[in-house]
This record gives structure tokens, C-alpha cells and sequence, in this order.
């Protein structure tokens, strides 16, 4: 006879808690180096290949003969990650009429049945001495020592399905603590686990989870949690009152919390208190000593919580300073706060569904985040409205704090890409995507940003993307890994690239779904470089050199203004064609040369004298100049057409002294500036003072073309 060991299908991963995809599994007698073999059915009749291939997830299902193994674990490469001598199922103990096996291993304890040879398993939670597992009668006290007892002798807690544990919480700080290795583990999160009554309300708001996981009572030493919460049920029960959060982790390393429900739709609490969270973790000194502040290989996947959408507003999830993790495939719905990360390295946040009252996507101080897949969509709460205020749907920020305790910069190496913001009708966001202090490197690709509804109702966002920077929270000096310590602190921007977003829906209007970068220490922030290329929003805001603007950019239909506020070009329906002149010292351009009444003509670059491909209208120019000049200096753009003055000079101001290049924005939208095919077309700078001594820089021309 052949036994499986586990669950069915043993899982193994690398040493940062990966899954060993195309690891090797290599087996052999207890003490030698002889192949043992192991088998792929219960009968122990077709052995397993030796070694054993482990697939995608690192699994396999792996049957055991009643022999002592010696065990080698091998990565795909073939390099040795562990070996572990003279190990057994231990099912085979039970299972044998043997003197000392088989029913000696199984005893008494309070009347209760217990197995004694469970290290490293599971025992099932109703063998605990005082655990009535029936969902009625309170098993707060039980669980707590069972949780002891399962630490002491190195196993985990086994839920079947249909058993729940009442625990009521009778005081403010009456919290269960898992440490160590102990797991719990259920058959099915909706059909088992845990009933939740706290019965003290927590005002003012302190911090007070109900589960502990890494600590051993308030106030310990850590012992990290390094179990599985897997297919576990927490659910309120009606008249529970405030807690802080459901389940706060201390320290935890290499721990998975998988396939959990989270159920306090019974519940509603008062407004304005931070109450009802599902998971977190976070630095609490006075709660934990010896926390690492950072949490290395954790994996939160496929956890479903259901908030009552009034105000639970604690985060349903949120993390503090992982490493190396993967937050992916969880469910949260009717939590008004956040899905966030405080503070991290190399984090994955995968294809999660979020439907909160106000919360959003919310990371900051990260360095190697990738935010993928993701879908965000307000919900109402019981009355049927809507949550207004400054709201976003993902918001990458910056607070100095993570990023010092990091010591890495703030939010660099950031991907998000693929994901879906949705605003319904009567919902409302000042911005879909929101990026704060991005210091080095960002990719906001493929996202789709859809606003349902009727036209110009406050079911949209005023704007689509924005990357920003603000002084107030990036003035931040250390740490030394920061590149912008030298120069104060003020963080600045680099390689950041806005690619193929879309916005969609009815709800958009004429002013909305704009893009743009916004410094608010200016240019010397913006270093770049910026790509924006292949987006259909409103309007996009680009007013720094450093920004490359790509002609395959596309406007919505609805939007009307050529520019929005300073540097900002709005398309209709299609990207205008754009032609561009460089003004360099070669062509002297100073009032000298060019006096009153003898304008300098803009020649080939990108063309600024060309002939109309079709009939069409300018809609405006981009003007970057420095100039040497002895006063205040005034300009102005003239455009002819077939030699004659189209439309009115328009003025453009540089203020002495320019040596750093100044932007500048020439509105036609609204004027008679339009064109016919062939109709050749010149653009000219008219110098209207005479102070000007030298004039470089850039003109570009925005022209649309009919039927584009």
C-alpha cells in the first residue's frame, strides 16, 4: 500500500517561497544513495520518474511507500536546494497492527480524541479540549489554548466543512494569537471557520485586530507567522461591534493566506470610524518588539471580503514594507478604503477586483511594483448614493516615512498596465490614475478608464492621468539611496512613459479625461525623458521639453478645446498634424536682423512652409524659446497663407533673463484659420520690441486636417 502525503498534491517552492516550476524531486533509501521510488497511484503498482518533474505551480501528486526516503530538492537548473534524510509519510504508523503503531498513536485528552503524531500537519479543530465547533456556544477561550498547544507541537488546525467556532471578544483587548508555523485551514471558506462577535466597541478608534498572527500576546517578542490561512470563514455576526481590522500580521515571512471569506454584511458601524477591515499588516511597537519592518514572501491570493458598503472604512486590504510578494486574484466589495501597499520591494498585484465605497488602488514609496489586471468600480452604499469627495481610482503616492524606513527611492520601477476604472453613473473621480512623486521610472500602459452615463453628468473624472509632482510631500532629504538628496531632497522625475490608455463610455464631457504632467517645482523636476504616445483621452498637458509627444496620440469626440489651461492640447477626434521648426544661433534671430515690419520666416525642420495634403485648420502652436535680451521682449506668430496674413498675429511674452528655455501656447481654436489642399502655408516670428538680441528654441505647428 501506497499513501499520499498532505492534500493531494504537495507543493514545494524556491527559497524566496516561489513555486518550483520544473523542479525535480529526486528520492532515494533512507542513508544511501539508491533509488527509491515513489508513485503516481494508490496502489503503489506505476512509480513515479525519478526524479519527479514538478509542474507550473511547483505540485505534484506524489504516493509514498511505508519506507524511511531520503529526499533531494533540485531547482529546474539542477542545483540542490535542500536534502532531508530518513523521513516518512507517518500515515503508514497509523494505518499498522504493529506493536506500538496504529492504535497507540491515537488517545484520550479531556475526553476528547487527539492524534499524537501530527508534526507538521494538521489536527482537526474539534479533538481540542473545550472547542464545541457548533457555532453557538462560545469557543473564544478553547481556540486561544488550542492555537498554544498547535505552536508547542508544531502543527496546524484542520476546519472541516460546516464547523464553525463562535469567538466572542469580551473585552477591548481580547485578541486570538497564531504564531509560528500554525496554520489554519479549512475545507471551504464559505462553509467553515469562524464566527465573530466582539462585544466591546472600540471608541475611539485604537488599534485592536481580532487575530494576531506573529505575536504570542500584546507587547511580545515576534515569533513569525510562517503558516497557511487557507479556505478559513470570518464572519461578523450581527450586533458585532467596532474592531480595527479582522486579521493584522506582525511579522510574517514566507506565509500564504489563500481562499479566505470575509463576511460583515450583518454589520454596520458609525460614521466616521475606522472600523471593519480584513487584512493588514503594519509596524505596532507597542503591540510587537523585534518587528523586521520587512516581510518577505508573502502571498495573499484568491481572499474574497464583503464589507456592508457603509462605514467599514478601514483598508479591506493592506500591507506594510513586503518583499518579493504577490497580492493576486482577491475580491473585496463595499469597504470604503483602500487596497494598498505601504512601502515595498518587488510586489505583484494581480488581477484583483475591487468595488469599493471610496477606496481605490493605492500604493506609495515602492520600488518594483507591478500593478496588472487590476478592475475598480464605485459601489453605492445602503441609501443608494454614491460616496463624493477627492476621489481616484489608482493613486501611486509618496509619503517620506516608508520610503526612509525602506532606504530606497521614493517609487521607482513602477508598472501599471492592463488595468479597468470604472465610473459609474453618478459616481465621481478627480482622477482615474494619479502618480505622486515618481523618482524613477513609470509605465502606465493599456489601461481602459470608462465613465458610463449621460454626457456631462458628475459621473466622470476631470482628468484620466496624471503624473505630478508635489513639493510639500517630496521634499524629503534622506535616505542615501535617495539621487535627489543632494539637490534638498525634492524629488524629480524620470523615464516615465504613458502608452496605449483609453478612455471610454458616454460619460465623458468636452473638459474631461485629460492627461497630463504637472511639476510643481517646473522644469527642473520634469527630467525625463516622457513618452506619450498611442492614447485616446481629452486633453493632454505637456509643457516641458522633456516630453515626447507622439502624433499616433487620438482625442475623444466629445472633447472641443484646442488647449486646456497653459500647454495643454486637446485633439478632436484625431491627432493634428504637427510641424516643427528649430530655431538655432545660426539663423540670428534678434530684432537687429528682423526689425518691425520684417518678420523672420520658420523654415524645414518638421516643415513650418508646406503645402496643405487637404483642406483643414490650425489650431494652435507650441512655442519653447530662450532669448538674450536687454528687457523685457515681446513676440508675436504670424501666419500666411498663400502670402497673405491669415487670421491675427498673436503675441508671446520672454522675460529677461531666459537662459533656461520658457514654453509658451498660441490658442487658434475659434479663430478663421482655416485651409484649403495646396494652400502653401508659412509661419513667421514678428519681433514688437527691439530688445531682443538673440532667439533659439522650437515652434510647432498644430494643424487638423478635414475628415481626420
Amino acid at each position: 500500500m501506497a499513501v499520499i502525503l498532505a492534500e493531494g498534491k504537495q507543493q514545494y517552492t524556491d527559497s524566496a517561497g516561489a513555486p518550483l516550476a520544473g523542479g525535480q524531486l529526486w528520492t532515494y533509501a533512507a542513508g544511501t544513495s539508491t533509488p527509491l521510488a515513489t508513485y503516481s497511484d494508490s496502489a503503489g503498482t506505476a512509480p513515479n520518474t525519478n526524479p519527479v518533474t514538478l509542474d507550473a505551480r511547483g505540485e505534484a501528486a506524489i504516493y509514498w511507500a511505508a519506507l524511511p526516503y531520503k529526499v533531494t530538492l533540485k531547482d529546474a537548473g539542477g542545483a540542490t536546494i535542500w536534502t532531508v534524510d530518513n523521513i516518512t509519510s507517518g500515515l503508514e504508523a497509523l494505518a499498522s497492527t504493529a506493536s506500538g503503531k496504529g492504535a497507540a498513536l491515537v488517545g484520550t485528552e479531556g475526553g476528547s480524541t487527539v492524534q499524537a503524531d501530527l508534526r507538521g500537519r494538521l489536527r482537526d479543530i474539534r479533538s481540542f479540549p473545550g472547542i464545541a465547533a457548533n457555532g453557538i456556544t462560545d469557543d473564544s477561550t478553547a481556540f486561544k489554548a488550542a492555537c498554544v498547544t498547535a505552536r508547542a507541537g508544531g502543527y496546524g488546525i484542520w476546519f472541516p466543512e460546516g464547523v464553525y467556532c463562535l469567538i466572542e471578544f469580551a473585552t477591548a483587548l481580547s485578541q486570538v494569537f497564531v504564531s509560528g508555523p500554525v496554520s489554519l485551514v479549512g475545507a471551504h471558506g464559505q462553509r467553515c471557520g469562524f464566527i465573530l462577535d466582539k462585544k466591546v466597541d472600540n471608541v475611539p478608534v485604537i488599534h485592536d485586530p481580532l487575530f494576531c498572527f506573529g505575536i504570542t500576546s500584546k507587547g511580545s517578542a515576534v515569533d513569525a507567522w510562517t503558516g497557511r490561512l487557507e479556505r478559513i470563514g470570518f464572519v461578523l455576526k450581527a450586533g458585532c461591534k467596532r474592531f480595527e481590522r479582522c486579521c493584522h500580521f506582525y511579522e510574517w515571512q514566507n506565509a500564504t493566506v489563500r481562499d479566505c471569506w470575509y463576511d460583515g454584511r450583518a454589520v454596520t458601524f458609525t460614521a466616521a470610524q475606522f472600523s471593519g477591515g480584513f487584512l493588514s499588516s503594519n509596524e505596532q511597537p507597542t503591540w510587537a518588539t523585534g518587528q523586521t519592518g520587512s516581510y518577505s514572501g508573502v502571498q495573499v491570493i484568491g481572499n474574497t471580503g464583503y464589507a456592508s458598503a457603509y462605514y467599514q472604512n478601514s483598508e479591506s486590504i493592506a500591507f506594510t514594507n513586503l518583499k518579493d510578494s504577490i497580492i493576486a486574484f482577491n475580491k473585496v466589495y463595499g469597504f470604503a478604503d483602500d487596497l494598498a501597499i505601504h512601502g515595498g520591494t518587488n510586489i505583484s498585484v494581480l488581477y484583483n477586483i475591487n468595488k469599493p465605497l471610496a477606496g481605490r488602488y493605492y500604493a506609495e514609496d515602492v520600488s518594483g511594483l507591478l500593478l496588472h489586471g487590476n478592475h475598480l468600480e464605485r459601489c453605492k452604499d445602503p441609501s443608494g448614493a454614491y460616496m463624493t469627495g477627492t476621489l481616484t481610482g489608482i493613486r501611486l503616492s509618496h509619503t517620506p516615512t516608508y520610503a526612509v524606513s525602506n532606504a530606497a527611492p521614493a517609487n521607482t520601477n513602477v508598472v501599471i498596465t492592463n488595468n479597468r476604472v470604472v465610473m459609474p453613473e453618478g459616481s465621481y473621480m478627480n482622477t482615474a490614475i494619479y502618480c505622486e512623486n515618481v523618482q524613477d521610472g513609470l509605465i502606465v500602459r493599456g489601461n481602459v478608464l470608462e465613465s458610463q452615463g449621460t454626457t456631462g453628468t458628475a459621473d466622470a473624472a476631470t482628468s484620466a492621468i496624471s503624473v505630478v509632482q508635489n513639493t510639500t510631500l517630496g521634499a524629503w532629504v534622506g535616505p542615501a539611496g535617495n539621487p535627489d538628496s543632494g539637490t534638498g531632497g525634492v524629488v524629480r522625475c524620470r523615464n516615465v512613459q504613458i502608452d496605449g490608455n483609453i478612455c471610454i463610455g458616454s460619460g465623458w464631457s468636452a473638459t474631461e479625461g485629460n492627461i497630463g504632467v504637472s511639476m510643481t517645482a517646473g522644469a527642473t523636476a520634469a527630467l525625463g525623458p516622457f513618452e506619450i504616445k498611442s492614447n485616446i483621452a481629452g486633453a493632454y498637458f505637456i509643457p516641458y521639453n522633456t516630453i515626447n509627444f507622439s502624433a499616433d496620440n487620438r482625442a475623444m469626440i466629445v472633447s472641443t478645446d484646442a488647449f486646456k489651461n497653459v500647454s495643454v492640447i486637446s485633439l478632436l477626434r484625431t491627432v493634428p498634424v504637427v510641424h516643427r521648426s528649430v530655431m538655432t544661433a545660426a539663423m540670428n534671430l534678434n530684432f537687429a536682423g528682423h526689425p518691425i515690419g520684417a518678420p523672420a520666416d520658420l523654415l524645414d525642420d518638421g516643415g513650418l512652409d508646406f503645402l496643405a495634403n487637404s483642406a483643414g485648420s490650425l489650431r494652435g502652436c507650441r512655442v519653447r524659446v530662450a532669448a538674450a535680451a536687454i528687457a523685457s521682449n515681446f513676440c508675436l506668430i504670424r501666419i500666411l497663407k498663400n502670402g497673405v496674413q491669415l487670421g491675427v498675429d498673436t503675441a508671446f511674452a520672454t522675460i529677461t533673463p531666459t537662459t533656461n528655455f520658457v514654453s509658451y501656447t498660441v490658442n487658434f481654436f475659434g479663430a478663421t484659420m482655416t485651409f484649403a489642399a495646396q494652400d502653401k502655408l508659412k509661419v513667421q516670428i514678428y519681433f514688437a520690441s527691439g530688445q531682443t538680441v538673440a532667439l533659439t528654441g522650437t515652434v510647432e505647428l498644430f494643424a487638423l486636417y478635414n475628415g481626420t
